[in-house]
C-alpha cells in the first residue's frame, strides 16, 4: 500500500533545496508517493527587508546561509 506525503517546498529557501534529495530517497526506499506544493517563506517579515534590516537581523541571515553551506558540504 502506497502512502502519500505532501511536501511544502519553498524553492527560494536553501534549506528546502537541501532537503529534496533525502526526501526523494525516502520515497524510493519506502514506497511513498510524494506530492510537492509551493510555499513562500516571509523572510522580510521575519528578518526585515534589505533596506530596513538592523545589524542583528543581518547577522542572523548571514548565519543561516553559512549554516546551509555547512550542511551542503
Amino acid at each position: 500500500m502506497t502512502s502519500t506525503i505532501t511536501l511544502y517546498i519553498d524553492f527560494k529557501c536553501p534549506y528546502s533545496y537541501l532537503s529534496l534529495e533525502p526526501e526523494f530517497q525516502l520515497a524510493e526506499t519506502h514506497d511513498i508517493d510524494l506530492q510537492t506544493r509551493p510555499f513562500v517563506s516571509d523572510i522580510p517579515g521575519a528578518y526585515g527587508d534589505l533596506k530596513s534590516r538592523d545589524e542583528l537581523q543581518s547577522r542572523k541571515v548571514r548565519y543561516l546561509y553559512q549554516d546551509v553551506r555547512r550542511f551542503a558540504n
